[in-house]
C-alpha cells in the first residue's frame, strides 16, 4: 500500500533527526566505535514504554548545538546501533533511506540499518525498496547485495527458496550474493545445501558459488569437489566447470582454454570440452565449433 505524503515526511524528518543525534554523540565522545546509550540509560527518560525518538533525538540535537558537531543526515547508524532500535524504527529508517536520491548518500544511509534487519524484517525491506523503485527512485546495486547478503546470514534457505522454480529474480549475482552471507556464518551448511540438486537457475548459480568459494582457489581441490558432485545436480556441477575456467585462466597467464580443459578429471572431460568450445567460439567467433557448444 502507498504510504500516506505525511507519513513520508514525518519519516523522513524523524529519521534525519534521530541519526543526527545519534551521530552527534560519537563525535562528541571523540570516537566513531561507541555505541549510543539505551533509552533507561538516560535519567530524564522512564524505563519502560515506546521511545519517542523524534523527540529525544532534538534535545539531543539541541544540547550539541554549541559544539557545532551536528552530523550529517546522510551518516546513517551502524549495524551496532541499527540493532539497538525496535523493529518499527529500523523500517521506518529503511522507508527514508528508499527515497534518497543520490547513490552514495543512499548507500551510507542504508547500509548499517540493512546489517541488523532480522528474518522476519528482511521481506518487508524488500517489498519497502522495491515499491519505491517500482514508482521511480532507484535503489543502488550495492544496497541491494547489502540485503541479499543478510538475507543469507539470517535465513539463508528461506531467501534461497524465492530464487526456485518461477521466481521473477533473473540477476544471478543477488543468488550468489545471498550465498555469501551464508557462507559468513555456517559454510558447512551452505556447502550441504549447495551439494543436493537444484531446481533452479538462480539456485544453481547460488549453490557453484558455495562449491568453488570454499576451495580458496586451489584448482586440484576444485577440480575434485565438483567431480564429486552427485550425477542428478549436473547443473550445477556445469556452473562450477565455468567459474573453475574463470579461475584457471585468471591464475597463470600462458594458461590456454585447451590446457584447461586437459586437466579435468575424466568424469568431466565431454562436458569440459563443451565449455571449452563455447569459450574459444566466443574468442574466435568466424571458425568452425560444435553445434553442442552454443
Amino acid at each position: 500500500m502507498k504510504p500516506a505524503t505525511t507519513f513520508i515526511l514525518a519519516a523522513v524528518v524523524g529519521g534525519t533527526a534521530f541519526l543526527a543525534a545519534r551521530q552527534s554523540d560519537r563525535m562528541q565522545s571523540g570516537t566513531n566505535a561507541g555505541v549510543p546509550r539505551r533509552v533507561a540509560e538516560d535519567s530524564s527518560t522512564p524505563t519502560g514504554g515506546a521511545m519517542d525518538s523524534t523527540r529525544k533525538s532534538r534535545d539531543r540535537m539541541t544540547r550539541n548545538k554549541d559544539s557545532g558537531k551536528i552530523a550529517a543526515f546522510y551518516n546513517g547508524p551502524t549495524a551496532e546501533e541499527a540493532r539497538l532500535l525496535t523493529s518499527a524504527e529500523r523500517m521506518d529508517l529503511i522507508a527514508s533511506g528508499a527515497q534518497i536520491y543520490n547513490s552514495s548518500n543512499q548507500i551510507a544511509f542504508l547500509t548499517g540499518v540493512i546489517g541488523a534487519l532480522t528474518a522476519d524484517e528482511i521481506p518487508r525491506a524488500l517489498e519497502s525498496l522495491g515499491g519505491m523503485q517500482d514508482r521511480g527512485n532507484g535503489i543502488t546495486q550495492q544496497v541491494w547485495d547489502s540485503l541479499w547478503r543478510q538475507w543469507g546470514r539470517v535465513d539463508p534457505e528461506g531467501g534461497l527458496r524465492r530464487f526456485g522454480p518461477g521466481t521473477s529474480f533473473t540477476n544471478h549475482a543477488d543468488a550468489r550474493n545471498m550465498m555469501e552471507g551464508w557462507l559468513e556464518t555456517d559454510a558447512a551448511a551452505a556447502l550441504a545445501w549447495a551439494r543436493e540438486p537444484k531446481q533452479s537457475p538462480m539456485q544453481v548459480s547460488a549453490a557453484a558459488r558455495a562449491i568453488t568459494s570454499a576451495t580458496y582457489g586451489d584448482l586440484e581441490r576444485m577440480r575434485t569437489d565438483i567431480a564429486a558432485l552427485p550425477e542428478e545436480a549436473l547443473d550445477t556441477r556445469e556452473q562450477c566447470l565455468k567459474e573453475y575456467f574463470d579461475m584457471a585462466l585468471l591464475s597463470e597467464e600462458d594458461r590456454t582454454i585447451a590446457s584447461i580443459c586437459e586437466d579435468l578429471p575424466e568424469s568431466l572431460q565431454e562436458m569440459g570440452r563443451r565449455e571449452a568450445q563455447r569459450r574459444m567460439a566466443m574468442v574466435s567467433p568466424d571458425e568452425p565449433h560444435d553445434e553442442g557448444s552454443n
